[in-house]
């Protein structure tokens, strides 16, 4: 059995075993991985049948949601999210195996039930113990984030799961967002549509024009947003072409008419909506519920460290070096420049799914460090802007200092372009009230406050 088939095995031992009531089962609420072995057995065509539908690659649309924002389904670490599809689509088959067999049972699922789960799903109970190097490169952030707390080497690392400030609000306690049951009641009305929701705000006759800001400050706080979060949506199923709550599906109803249905060609009455990447790491959270409560994940640092511009993994940080100049720059495209000469971003290395002109020749998408580059120009000048000014520094730091090596070159001018983002970016923080600082007066390191990305901060559904 190869590696991907073991990544579904849970899933199909537990849809079988739901099925065929004559697998063995010593308990009504207790796993046994004696019944996963004997549905294996019985059904190894089915798991094969399985693996080649999960490795498949699905086509998508190009008038979509996730075709108008392609980037959010290309988590920059997306090895982690298959086995957390899985071991949440367990959960679900499992829950409904249980109340087949006994559907008065509240009993929660014991510690040795989820670990064996995560055994067979592909999940980590426990990510491996980490051991901070020290270096003549310890005065530079980590790429990934990872010991940039020695005491804590995880916190705000890349592709953790986020934290929670608040309780989550399931419907099911688990992971239904609300909404997922329609007719459901809070407080003896359901929930509005969020499109009607939507149109209310912006018809609004209440805004105010404000003459001290531009539109930069939205795009700038997009930007700044770019470097401390990037919550992805999952692309384990398609949900182009159904407008009910099923599975990673989760559909904004649009409410139109069937007149409105027939002028438009919009047969379906609903945009497409991919629910966020599931979280994998059970050793986090300190109880049973909360591992089953589906949680999600920061693919990016919760740091400012201009990760949006460098990137939050190796791989992604050395694509984007111009490690054959050994100058310390960043590569730039070879291909096109602006009318002025000034340097462009080199483009993805494979076909890429932006719009081209039907007279001109075929241009990819830019290669940034964060890959919504794309998602609008505002983006993208943001991203060529800093891409430059960091060839400019890198320049610059050279001429002054010959002696220094590429390396050296490119980590003190990462940090000169990290610090100018937080000169800017942090002075909406500095109204933040003191309550925030581990303590008051020397604040002492301020090590004691754990700097992920929130839920409640991020797109997380």
């Amino acid at each position: 059995m190869d590696r991907c088939a073991g990544r579904n095995v849970l899933v199909v031992a537990a849809f079988f075993c739901a099925l065929h009531p004559g697998a063995p089962a010593e308990d009504a609420t207790r796993l046994n991985s004696t019944t996963f072995r004997h549905v294996l057995a019985s059904h190894g065509d089915i798991l094969e049948a399985v693996r080649q539908v999960q490795s498949r690659q699905r086509p998508r649309a190009l008038l979509s949601s996730t075709g108008a924002f392609p980037a959010h389904q290309q988590p920059e670490n997306g090895g982690v999210s298959i086995p957390a599809e899985v071991f949440q689509a367990s959960l679900q088959v499992l829950k409904i195996q249980r109340q087949k067999r006994d559907a008065k049972t509240t009993e929660p699922l014991q510690w040795d039930d989820v670990e064996l789960m995560a055994q067979w799903s592909g999940c980590s109970s426990a990510p491996p113990p980490l051991r901070c190097q020290h270096s003549d490169l310890d005065k530079y952030r980590s790429i990934s984030g990872i010991c940039n707390n020695r005491e804590n080497p995880l916190w705000g690392a890349a592709s953790m799961p986020l934290v929670r400030w608040l309780p989550a609000e399931y419907e099911d306690g688990q992971r239904e967002p609300k909404g997922w049951n329609r007719g459901r009641l809070y407080n003896g009305v359901p929930l509005p549509s969020v499109t009607e929701v939507s149109r209310r705000i912006v018809r609004s006759t209440e805004a105010a024009d404000v003459d001290i800001y531009s539109h930069m400050l939205v795009e700038w706080g997009q930007f700044i947003d770019h470097d401390i979060s990037f919550t992805p949506q999952s692309s384990a199923t398609d949900c182009l072409t159904t407008c009910t709550n099923i599975r990673l599906c989760f559909p904004i109803q649009t409410g139109v008419s069937l007149l409105h249905q027939q002028l438009t060609g919009d047969a379906q009455g609903c945009l497409p909506f991919f629910r966020s990447v599931a979280a994998c790491s059970l050793s986090l959270w300190p109880d049973v519920e909360q591992v089953l409560q589906r949680q999600q994940i920061n693919t990016v640092t919760s740091f400012m460290d201009a990760s949006q511009i460098y990137g939050s993994t190796a791989e992604v940080q050395f694509s984007l070096r111009d490690l054959a100049g050994l100058n310390g720059k960043l590569v730039i495209n070879s291909k096109f420049r602006d009318p002025n000469g000034r340097d462009f971003l080199p483009p993805v290395g494979k076909r890429s799914r932006c719009r081209q002109s039907p007279e001109g020749e075929r241009v990819e998408c830019f290669h940034a460090g964060d890959s919504r580059a794309n998602e609008g120009l505002h983006l993208a000048s943001l991203h060529t802007l800093f891409h430059r000014e960091h060839n400019r520094i890198a320049a610059a730091l050279k001429g002054m200092n010959d002696h220094w090596s590429p390396e050296m070159i490119y980590q003190e001018t990462r940090r000169i372009i990290a610090a100018l983002l937080q000169v800017r970016g942090l002075g909406l923080l500095e109204t933040a009230p003191g309550g925030w600082l581990c303590h008051r007066g020397g604040h002492r390191e301020l090590f004691c406050s754990d700097p992920s990305g929130m839920e409640e901060d991020t797109g997380s559904y």
